[in-house]
């Protein structure tokens, strides 16, 4: 399949004017010097011959008879053209002038032998010079010492036209081609299925191949006997004829010409790429896939490179992008050094249209949010450099890999993915290219359920990646804990130290990191080069943000395995790139009437860990002493967070302390709630005060501590409480305690219901009331309300309450406790709930049951059962 499309190649070459392309029995060779004769073979000069279209010097490829000058010691004379040995005699700076001497000897002689059978007047006087020739005389010459490698021609003087470009040398020589050998095995050649000779060995050489032979190499060759098979040797084996062979290696080494434009080096693979036919995707590609091969002096090819890869991105068709027709054949081809040979590393054939699409998937899914000056469409070249300390490091195999992946927009290899966090975790350097890398593998790894974004993706619960956003959240807190004059304000950071083992084993590293955070959130009270009210609002800023992450980890992983690390990764960036930017989080939501409220998850009650409630209580003293006194110097975080993750019975203290404080709150509402929730958890430890034992447990209390933080009331603030089923926002811990028992039971409820009440007192005759919940029956026949009074015994709540009971008479509604066992289920009935009574989660959950029973018989069940 490869050498015949490479076949193909050189036949579209061929019959294209304007190319100059090998025939069979030539070849291009670089010629850097001209031995220009008088008419009567006498010396005219030696000029150095270079290519006038070239912006370096550089010699000239001229078409000239014969194949590449095989390698060697045995000495093989060419046609009119060879190097300065052979030519002259003569090599600068020469180790061996006698061998020099002998190949010219031998260049002379092949020469003088073929002056009668070519019988052209050019050529002798070509000959007449070798006849006439003294190599002593070459030193001469300026000319040659300045030429260290490369092949001379002949040319007569006044002429334009070299002396091997002659009509008649050339038809001699293509005479000589078609005698046959008498030794030459006939037989049907693979790729054109004609019967004709055969080629021994596959010439030419394939030359330009990165880290190949400079000499040449072959794609196809036989030199053991253990690849023989059924007693044919060498090139035989894989039948090709010896036109065929000249056609595809020609065509090979036409696209692996340096100046070419068709070749890219890709990791340790020197790519070629072409079309079946003509299209401007042939001059594309490279560009493409290596914007880098630009010149950098080039800015109007650069804007050019620029807006055709944004085409692509956008996902404009190759028509629109100018590229040609869509179902034109394309193909790529990876080659790689491997001894004599040269090993086949990847090989893409598809349509142009598939082509295009799969550049552009290809980018979409590395895209990932990054800095101005980091490069957007990063060439394969670069992404494999990422996987490796030095370009000698990189996995042979993995760019083959890779290329594959991107062309058949198939998943990226794990090998890619393993190569970057290597690195990552190697030089603690995350980069918007590495990012990408591991956003394209988490994309395409068909075992992940959950899609990654280019920026940060806040409703993400992966704990992997929420515990990378949360290491960037800490170690902002200790670069803010900093000075703004400090020099090394962004260095030695937690990242050096803690980061690797953060990723591998989260469990031991974020309870320590936690731990020191609270001294670096002090050290930004404390800081007096920015004003006070700055340094509160910073202070602020980064606990909400700690807050917000923490409140959705559930809890530690001991181990990450590799996706893990991967997930990890990609958090960390992109909650460093919105640090960076100033970007805030999405914290706020807006409700029905339009007012900014926040909406939190809380803590997770049915925990079976004592020390995780030991650190949510601690959440709630240092709540209680926030309200109670706002410019305390020491809270109790600071004196007590690290102190009671290693031992919780020093909250006993703590829990006397704010319980004094609790009177000096003014909000009555925030003072009656932080009362309720510190007794609903202190009552848990009735019977004996957890001991912590081990870094589980010191995790478990800085969770209950960020949990409960996350989900406290504040003076004059309207905080909501995100229910488990995410159907409720309740107004109170209390109402949320409610909807989750609710949720528990399967049992179908609503939130605040509105309900019309019959009242003659007002205009229209009747008056909106809203239940806190309202459950139906099965049938739909019975309706059951319930109310949580959280806060009864305050003046002002009972007033309001006593209002929203007088409209419940007027239902009326049969309240449960007055209901009798046995008496007919009323149509609409209330039960009323007090803190104590959602306190203990058996309790609420038996009176809610029994009130279901009587009212309701059978409850609608939860939509989202989860049972």
């Amino acid at each position: 399949m490869i050498l015949q499309a490479l076949k193909a190649y050189y036949d579209r070459l061929a019959a294209d004017p304007e190319i100059e392309i090998s025939p069979i029995g030539f070849s291009r060779q670089k010629i850097s010097f001209c031995v220009v004769l008088n008419d009567d073979g006498t010396l005219h000069e030696i000029i150095p011959v270079d290519d006038s279209d070239a912006k370096k010097p550089r010699p000239k490829l001229l078409i000239v008879p014969g194949g590449a000058k095989p390698s060697g010691s045995g000495i093989n004379p060419c046609l009119l053209w060879d190097n300065t040995g052979y030519m002259l005699g003569f090599k600068p700076d020469d180790d061996k002038p006698e061998r020099s001497l002998e190949t010219f000897q031998a260049f002379r002689d092949r020469h003088l032998e073929l002056q009668e059978a070519i019988d052209d007047p050019e050529f002798a006087a070509v000959c007449k010079f070798l006849t006439t020739w003294d190599p002593a005389s070459a030193k001469e010459h300026q000319a040659l010492a300045e030429i260290t490698s490369g092949f001379g021609v002949f040319r007569i003087r006044r002429q334009t036209h070299y002396v091997h470009e002659r009509e008649s040398v050339r038809t001699w020589w293509e005479s000589q081609q078609a005698i046959a050998d008498e030794n030459q095995i006939i037989g049907q050649c693979l790729l054109t299925g004609e019967i004709a000779p055969l080629a021994r060995l596959h010439e030419p050489k394939i030359k330009g191949v990165s880290g190949a032979q400079s000499a040449g190499a072959s794609i196809v060759s036989f030199n053991d006997s253990a690849y023989e098979s059924f007693g044919r040797s060498q090139s035989y084996n894989a039948p090709v004829s010896e036109v065929a062979a000249f056609q595809y290696g020609t065509a090979l080494n036409h696209l692996l010409r340096s100046e070419g434009g068709k070749r890219i080096q890709i990791g340790d693979a020197t790519t070629v790429f072409w079309t079946e036919s003509p299209s401007p995707a042939e001059e594309l590609f490279g560009f493409i896939a290596d914007p880098g091969s630009v010149s950098a002096e080039d800015e109007t090819q650069k804007d050019v490179i620029r807006t055709l890869l944004q085409n692509i991105a956008q996902g404009k068709s190759s028509a629109e992008l100018g590229m040609g027709d869509a179902e034109t054949p394309f193909y790529v081809l990876g080659l790689s050094p491997n001894a004599a040979r040269i090993s086949i590393r990847f090989w893409y054939r598809n349509s142009l249209g598939d082509l295009v699409e799969a550049i552009r998937q290809h980018f979409e899914d590395i895209k990932v949010c990054r800095a101005d000056f980091e490069i957007e469409f990063p060439p394969f070249w670069m992404l494999l450099r990422q996987t490796g300390r030095e370009s000698k490091d990189i996995p042979p195999l993995l760019c083959g890999a890779l290329v594959r992946s991107v062309l058949t927009k198939t998943a990226y290899p794990s090998s890619l993915l393993a190569a970057v966090v290597r690195r990552i975790q190697a030089d603690r350097d995350v980069t918007a290219v590495r990012s990408g890398m591991i956003k394209g593998w988490l994309k395409r790894d068909p075992s992940s359920n959950t899609v990654p974004t280019v920026e940060l993706d806040e409703s993400n619960t992966e704990s992997p990646y929420l515990l990378g956003r949360l290491f960037a959240v800490l170690e902002s807190c200790q670069i803010q804990a900093r000075p703004l004059k400090e020099k090394s304000r962004n260095e030695n950071t937690i990242r050096e130290s803690y980061f690797i083992a953060a990723i591998a084993s989260p469990l031991h590293v974020f309870a320590r990191l936690l731990h020191l955070n609270k001294h670096h959130l002090s050290a930004v009270r404390r800081r007096n080069d920015i004003n006070e009210k700055r340094r509160d609002g910073l202070h602020r800023s980064l606990e909400l943000k700690l807050i917000t992450i923490i409140q959705q980890i559930r809890s530690f992983s001991h181990q990450h395995d590799l996706p893990d690390r991967a997930w990890f990764i990609l958090g960390y960036h992109h909650q460093r790139h919105v640090q960076i930017l100033g970007q805030s989080e999405k914290s706020k939501q807006q409700n029905e009437e339009g007012k900014t409220m926040v909406e939190l998850r809380g803590p997770d009650e049915s925990n079976e860990c004592d020390v995780y409630h030991v650190g949510r209580l601690l959440a709630v003293c240092q709540q209680i002493q926030d309200l109670a006194d706002p410019k305390v110097g020491r809270t109790y975080c600071d004196s007590y967070f690290g102190s009671a993750s290693n031992d919780p019975r020093i909250l006993l203290r703590v829990w006397k302390l704010a319980r004094h404080r609790l009177r000096q709150i003014d909000d009555w509402r925030a003072r009656r709630e932080l009362e309720d929730l510190a007794n609903r958890i202190v009552v848990r430890f009735e019977h004996s005060w957890p001991a912590s034992s081990g870094v589980d447990d010191q995790a478990s209390f800085q969770l209950g501590y960020f949990h409960q933080r996350a989900c406290l009331p504040s003076q004059g603030s309207e905080v909501r409480y995100r229910s488990n089923d995410g159907r409720c926002s309740a107004k109170s811990l209390g109402e949320k305690r409610v909807a989750d028992t609710l949720f528990e039971l399967s049992v179908a409820y609503e939130y605040e219901r509105k309900v019309v009440v019959p009242d003659e007192s007002t205009e229209t005759g009747q008056r909106p009331l809203r239940p806190d919940f309202s459950l139906d029956s099965a049938d739909g026949k019975h309706t059951l309300f319930i109310e949580y009074c959280g806060l009864i015994g305050n003046d002002h709540y009972d007033r309001l309450w006593a209002k929203k009971a007088a409209l419940y008479r007027k239902l009326p509604a049969s309240i449960i406790a007055d209901i009798e066992p046995g008496d007919d289920r009323p149509s609409v009935s209330l039960l009323r709930l007090a803190p104590t009574d959602v306190r203990d989660n058996a309790r609420i959950t038996n009176l809610i049951q029994n009130a279901i029973t009587m009212a309701l018989g059978e409850a609608k069940p939860h939509p989202d059962n989860p049972f």
